[in-house]
């Protein structure tokens, strides 16, 4: 989206002024989630927190789980909500995140692999040791890409998964190779 309005070629270049959101603040989405669930469960507390974890507070994904919980939950009441409504939607969305995978390269497979399984920085020697990153600069230029295709973002401990269901698909998959 940014492309459009910074890419000299684009029609759309300095169309207007880039406005940067940022995340909303875990307390008031926390207060919002809590307010709805309560209507429909006691565990809202409980809920309301495993969505923002799960979510990072990313205002799409938090929206996409807490309306799959709330599916759930209006079926029936079941001991972890949550956990089931994550793995219906990276179910869901097999499909395209397996399309996805298989257009990257295999730096950047090990790249996503590694920040989806490692508590390393993927800059750090470490990482790059244990998922078999040839070069610091190798890393470098895999996490540009990633960070061009929307794959990552820069967080304030270095990059994260942009997509926390994506993130899960991975670990599933990497858990089934």
């Amino acid at each position: 989206m940014r492309d459009i309005f910074e890419n000299k070629k684009s029609p759309f270049y300095h169309f207007g002024y880039l406005f940067p959101l940022s995340k909303i603040p875990k307390n008031d989405f926390q207060i919002y989630l809590q307010k709805r669930f309560k209507t429909i469960s006691k565990e809202y507390t409980e809920i309301s927190n495993n969505i923002l974890k799960f979510s990072n507070e990313h205002p799409y994904h938090t929206q996409q789980l807490a309306f799959s919980v709330w599916e759930e939950l209006i079926r029936e009441e079941n001991d972890n909500p949550v956990e089931i409504a994550i793995e219906k939607i990276v179910r869901y969305h097999d499909v395209d995140f397996e399309r996805l995978w298989n257009m990257l390269n295999r730096t950047d497979m090990k790249m996503l692999i590694g920040m989806a399984t490692s508590e390393f920085l993927p800059l750090s020697d470490q990482f790059s040791q244990n998922y078999n990153i040839s070069s610091s600069s190798t890393a470098y230029s895999s996490i540009l890409r990633l960070l061009k295709e929307g794959f990552i973002n820069k967080s304030k401990g270095g990059y994260e998964i942009d997509d926390p269901f994506f993130r899960k698909w991975i670990i599933q998959k990497r858990n089934t190779m």
